[in-house]
């Protein structure tokens, strides 16, 4: 783990999440709709993802932009943000009561995309997931209720963050994994939990807490961790605590009115909710995949996201009917119209714009 230094550079609307050497390397939080967080215990996941809340508190400031739900089983790893003035509820305690948190946000989701909210009016929402692992083995239907929300997150400017020591298929399926395309591993046991978490081995290596490999849709990196000790974690949250205390103790929603949301209405959620209704539901992961590829083949889209033929052609006709890609043309493949942020500008505004 490296703590920050004078020499440590950051860019405008960035957080820093390492370094390699003397660089830093940063990213843009609001462009990151979920991400999975893991390690075993004393790796360093904890120390990250508490920079990372403080990070993105203090880049964003104004608790009107930006809201954190926080699921921590323990209550300890984040008990120094029990006062935060961004903090939407209070902390979530209880494994079994984060499937009616998932389903308030999912139909928070909904409100958003549906137009139920005015855009003017939406706040980018952080959620943390803390010992993820605890949360699946205690909530039996969570696994479908996250894939209802995580189809939903890019566009609705939500931001999962699921942290755990436990990776496995039991606790994590395909289809929920395909839906979280940023990963951060710490040292993890054996590299069959390397290859679960990152897609390859190499993690089982890492030997230094806070050492770490990051794996974002085009890149691979392995990096040294910033990292906040638990004194600058204290006074960064008061500072930002007496800026703002006119919102402390504010929660928008009760802990009743999330923990107590009925989920049932997920069942009849359907499977391809997506704008309009009427598209695939890969579509906007599709359309990413393609803009980052720079390539838009049907075969390419069925090995990346195990489908079928027809299915994965018409995905290319519904990104072609949305301009994303252009007409087929013989063997010289269709032309990438967008990039990667008239995407989301298209995601955000709809169809019909």
């Amino acid at each position: 783990m490296r703590s920050p230094s004078s020499s440590s550079t950051m860019i405008d609307n960035t957080i820093i999440i390492g370094y390699k050497d003397e660089d830093s390397f940063s990213v843009d939080p609001l462009k990151i709709s979920n991400v999975l967080v893991s390690g075993t215990t004393g790796s360093g996941k904890t120390a990250f993802v508490q920079s990372m809340i403080t990070q993105v508190a203090e880049l964003y400031s104004n608790p009107e932009k930006i809201k954190a739900i926080i699921i921590d089983s323990r209550g300890m790893e984040y008990s120094y943000l029990v006062k935060s003035p961004y903090l939407m509820t209070q902390f979530i305690m209880e494994p079994r009561n984060a499937s009616g948190c998932v389903a308030w946000l999912t139909a928070e989701a909904q409100r958003r995309i549906s137009k139920e909210i005015d855009e003017s009016k939406w706040y980018d929402i952080f959620v943390v997931l803390d010992d993820y692992g605890e949360i699946a083995y205690n909530n039996s239907r969570i696994d479908e209720e996250v894939m209802a929300l995580l189809r939903l997150t890019r566009i609705a400017r939500i931001h999962c963050i699921f942290v755990t020591s436990t990776p496995s298929s039991r606790v994590f399926s395909t289809d929920v994994m395909a839906n979280i395309p940023y990963r951060v591993s710490f040292r993890t046991t054996s590299k069959n939990v390397s290859r679960m978490v990152i897609g390859d081995a190499g993690a089982e290596t890492l030997r230094v807490p806070g050492e770490m490999i990051v794996v974002s849709p085009n890149r691979t990196l392995r990096l040294d961790s910033y990292y906040l000790d638990y004194d600058q974690l204290i006074e960064k949250e008061k500072e930002l605590t007496n800026k703002f205390s006119e919102f402390t103790g504010q929660s928008v929603l009760s802990i009743d009115d999330i923990i107590s949301y009925d989920s049932s209405w997920m069942s009849e959620f359907p499977s391809d909710y997506s704008i309009g209704n009427d598209r695939d539901e890969y579509f906007a992961e599709v359309g990413y995949f393609i803009i980052e590829k720079q390539k838009a083949s049907i075969g390419a889209i069925q090995r990346a996201f195990r489908i079928g033929f027809n299915r994965a052609a018409r995905l290319m006709d519904q990104l072609s009917d949305a301009g994303v890609i252009g007409p087929e043309e013989g063997m010289s493949g269709r032309e990438i119209l967008m990039d990667r942020e008239e995407f989301d500008e298209y995601l955000a505004c709809g169809p019909d714009c």
